[in-house]
């Protein structure tokens, strides 16, 4: 009694069935809103990398909304904004952001939102966005930045090998040997708090 949406079906379940098969290098995605986001890498580090999206109601129609980066790697979305880093020779260089409200947006470049040039984050191992920040993850700090730019707070010391980093309902979970741990998001610069596990992964 069920009707398969990709009009498919092999011994009673639905065969995935492919949307876009010339994509460049895809690399993260992201749903929100009704919208899958998705990067694209440049080739031999131009500056054609782009982020893109489509409609889960229209999928065969995609959208390009950022233009003009070299190697895109992690996505975060707010109501406003999207977020992304750009690797140069696997350095990221920057935190960028754009409007969301493209496009039509072709031929708009990126707008710089995060520098992190000479920070001394060598490389992120995660983003996210939510509560007006956007949240980023490198080796071993997490950084706390305004979705619309300014210094960002740094939360340090709980050791190395952080990966991935999620924000709901005020807090930011990510991953740490094999435990996932939780901090507020609204953590206090002067007393940090210590990242709570809780749970542990097979």
């Amino acid at each position: 009694g069920v009707t398969c949406s990709t009009g498919a079906c092999a011994e009673g379940e639905c065969v995935a069935r492919a949307l876009h098969t010339d994509l460049r290098f895809p690399w993260s995605m992201q749903y929100h809103d009704g919208f899958i986001y998705f990067t694209e890498h440049s080739f031999n580090g131009g500056d054609d990398g782009t982020v893109k999206r489509f409609a889960t109601s229209n999928p065969e129609q995609v959208e390009q909304l950022v233009i003009g980066l070299e190697s895109p790697t992690g996505l975060a979305i707010d109501a406003d904004h999207v977020f992304t880093c750009n690797t140069r020779h696997q350095t990221t260089d920057m935190v960028w952001r754009a409007p969301l409200a493209g496009p039509p947006t072709g031929a708009e470049e990126l707008a710089v939102g995060l520098n992190l040039a000479g920070s001394g984050v060598s490389y992120l191992y995660g983003i996210a966005a939510g509560g007006g920040f956007v949240f980023y993850l490198d080796e071993n700090t997490l950084y706390r930045q305004s979705a619309m730019g300014n210094e960002a707070d740094e939360y340090s010391g709980f050791g190395t090998f952080a990966r991935g980093l999620i924000f709901d309902a005020g807090w930011l979970y990510f991953v740490q040997s094999g435990t996932v741990f939780r901090v507020p998001a609204d953590w206090s610069v002067l007393t940090p708090p210590a990242p709570q596990a809780i749970a542990i992964l097979p």
